[in-house]
This record gives structure tokens, sequence and C-alpha cells, in this order.
């Protein structure tokens, strides 16, 4: 089988697929960082993918997300062929969170492997360029409703945790004592609480939630440090240069430049 590559051509600030992949050689094994949100599915062989330091085996059926900005490597252990879409936009961080996918919990089980890659391959194998769009959409969107994941059963304190964090995180005077003081708690209870479900601490998810929307922001072709900085809830331009550069591996200049961009202080 060779390689198929669609390149979408629509851009959208809400979904936008911009590419549509069947990988037959493997082009992925040296660790890059992800220019977008990426989904997976395995449809032959055998290997590892790499994310954040962390390894897991993926074969035949194996479906797996890799978030805009994570530094992540696929290696090929037995004649591995894949298939992947690449999308962006707002609602590419709402799917993921529906999901419970992140960097630190990146595997999906489909309810049938088998039938999912088939889907796939005939979506692939029956596009052209003018529909990567819609039919990446399609995918992503019937993948989604098709797997189960390992998430949580539903926790109101943690879902209500979450809504009041996706609601505030853009301003920078927001807080875990924020959201402990709307719900009432105490904010060591809720920082242990937070790092007990999900994995992470609080702080680390809020960076990660600042850095993902200035990352959009950058998409949608922003170029002023300052801006940018102020809209994904920093007050401070150089902290956040600081640590938009740990999470990415790039400054932000170099980030807008990359994407064609002219950095602006």
């Amino acid at each position: 089988m060779k390689n198929i590559c669609y390149f979408g051509q629509t851009e959208s600030s809400d979904l936008c697929c911009t590419h549509f992949v069947l990988e037959t050689t493997n082009c992925q094994a040296m660790p890059t960082i992800s220019k977008t949100n990426a989904l997976y599915l395995i449809v032959q062989g055998e290997g590892i993918f790499t994310c954040r330091h962390k390894s897991y085996p993926i074969a035949r059926g194996s479906v797996f997300y890799c978030p805009m900005g994570e530094n992540f490597s696929i290696r090929s252990e037995d004649a591995l062929e894949y298939c992947y879409i690449n999308f962006r936009g707002r609602r590419a961080d709402e799917l993921a969170e529906r999901a419970g996918l992140s960097a630190h919990s990146p595997l999906l089980s489909p309810r049938d492997p088998a039938r999912l890659a088939a889907f796939w391959l005939e979506c692939i194998a029956s596009g052209g360029e003018g529909a990567v769009d819609l039919l990446g959409e399609a995918v992503l969107l019937y993948t989604f409703a098709q797997v189960q994941t390992a998430r949580r059963e539903p926790n109101a304190l943690l879902d209500r945790l979450l809504r009041l964090t996706e609601e505030g995180f853009t301003d920078p005077r927001f807080s875990l004592g924020c959201v402990a003081e709307s719900l009432c708690y105490d904010p060591k209870y809720l920082s242990s609480y937070f790092k007990r479900c999900r994995g992470i601490a609080f702080t680390q998810y809020l960076r990660e939630l600042r850095i993902k929307r200035a990352q959009f922001l950058i998409e949608q072709g922003l170029d002023s440090i300052k801006n940018i900085a102020i809209l994904s809830g920093f007050s401070d331009p150089f902290y956040f240069s600081k640590v938009f550069k740990q999470e990415t591996g790039l400054s932000p200049r170099a980030y807008i430049r990359r994407r064609g961009g002219n950095a602006e202080e």
C-alpha cells in the first residue's frame, strides 16, 4: 500500500482538518513537536508511540491522540502502517476533553477496531484534496463516537471545577483560589483532589490551557506577543515567553515565525 496524503484548504476557527494521511513509511520515528492536534489509527503492524517521555505499545486497531505542541515520536517495530488526521480549532480541544484525552492519557479503545480501520481506509481511498476537510471531520466525529475511554465515572465536583476553569482561565487573575471560593472548598483540598482525579497538578493543567490558547491565537494570525500573553491569561509577557518555551520547546517569536508570521513585542 502506498502513502496517501490530502491537504485541507478550508480554514475555520471552529474545527479545521488540515491533513488526512495514510503513512506506510517510518517518517515520524524521530522526536518532533506536533504542530496541530492529531488522531492516529494503526492499520497494520506494531510499534511504539512516545509522548512526554512515556512510551505506549501500539498495534493494528490502536487509536491514540497527540495534542498540539507535544513532543512525540512513532517507531515501527514490525511493518507499521497508520492513518492520521491533523486538526485544530476551538472544537478540537472540546472533542479531546469530552473523550477524556490529553498528553497524559492519549489512548482510546475502539469498540470494533477492524470496522473502524476499514472506515478510515475507505474514506482516505475515496477522498481528494477538495474534500479532506469534510472527510476528516466525518472520520474524527465517527471515531470519537465509537471509542470507549478509561474515563472516570461522572463526578459532579470535578465537572464543576473544570467548567469554572474553562470559563475563567483567560483572566490573568484566575487561580485555583478563585475556584475554591466559588465552590466553597478549601484550596489545598481542591489541589490534592484535582491531582488525584487528573494525574497532574492544577497549576500545570492551568498552564497547559493557557499555552494551548496562545497557540490557537497564533494559528488565527495574532503576532503581538504582549497581546497573545494577555488574551491567554498571562499578565507578564516575559513570564509568558518563558512558560511557552518550556511547554512547546520554542519561544513565542520562533513559533510565530514558523507559522509564517512576523512577531511583534
